[in-house]
């Protein structure tokens, strides 16, 4: 079992570095992934042979999801191309539906496992999720009730709880968008969780630091002190990407007066 989870995690390591180093595509990262779920499930049905021998029994179900979670991820980055005459079902069929789709499919799969999934599994699964609704950012599909900024740092909270802080790459940029969405998710008031995350000390002494003064005066629950921040940043805040997507624009004031 813990070699199978390695073999899954050595090949989820291997397309994920391949990609970021353009050595393959979205459309090859897959069938490298379909590849070695074909070599595990053939190692199951050769298991198979051996059933009357329980201690020879292979169970790779937990491997098989960690490895579908890179086609996930895979499978949102994937370039889209709408034919002229394809029908409204197949340009529906976007890479944001085939992703979640197959994520719905994964949180399904562990909820229902007899067996425990280990925090490597959670943390990759919060991962791809994480980085499925960031990439919905500006994104005007999303039914009224959705936010992305609110799905992002509910997943990107729990990737934090399943993942050691030493293992996480970009801690700043990790740090700075998880702020900024707590900052103008609807209906999200409670700030004392991410306050005591050590990630966030990670934009002390940053270019992203005014970011840190703005969540420190949510945090506090202090009006004056975000007038404060607000003025003296505002050409930042204006500026944000994040920021700039908040609905209604005028949320930042809304929330802080209601703390």
């Amino acid at each position: 079992y813990l070699n199978s989870l390695r073999y899954g995690s050595l090949v989820v390591q291997i397309a994920q570095r391949s990609y970021t180093q353009a050595i393959i595509n979205e459309i090859q990262g897959i069938d490298f992934c379909e590849q070695a779920l074909s070599a595990i499930e053939a190692e199951e049905e050769k298991s198979k042979e051996q059933q009357h021998f329980a201690d020879k029994k292979i169970d790779n179900t937990q491997t098989k999801l960690l490895v579908k979670t890179q086609i996930a991820l895979f499978e949102m980055k994937r370039k889209v191309v709408v034919a002229v005459d394809a029908d409204a079902a197949a340009a529906m069929n976007t890479p944001f539906k085939v992703a979640k789709r197959k994520l719905d499919e994964i949180e399904s799969a562990m909820q229902q496992s007899v067996r425990a999934c280990p925090p490597l599994i959670y943390s990759r699964y919060h991962f791809v999720c994480s980085q499925l609704w960031k990439s919905q950012q500006h994104s005007d599909t999303l039914p009224s009730d959705i936010s992305w900024a609110a799905m992002f740092y509910k997943h990107a909270m729990s990737y934090l709880g399943y993942t050691a802080l030493s293992q996480i790459e970009n801690t700043l940029q990790w740090a700075d968008d998880i702020a900024l969405t707590a900052l103008i998710a609807p209906d999200f008031y409670d700030f004392g969780e991410l306050s005591l995350h050590p990630i966030m000390q990670t934009l002390k002494g940053s270019e992203q630091e005014w970011v840190l003064d703005i969540l420190n005066a949510f945090i506090e629950a202090d009006v004056n002190a975000y007038n404060t921040v607000a003025s003296k940043y505002a050409q930042r805040i204006a500026s944000n990407d994040i920021l700039r997507t908040a609905a209604p624009s005028t949320i930042l004031n809304e929330k802080i007066r209601l703390l």
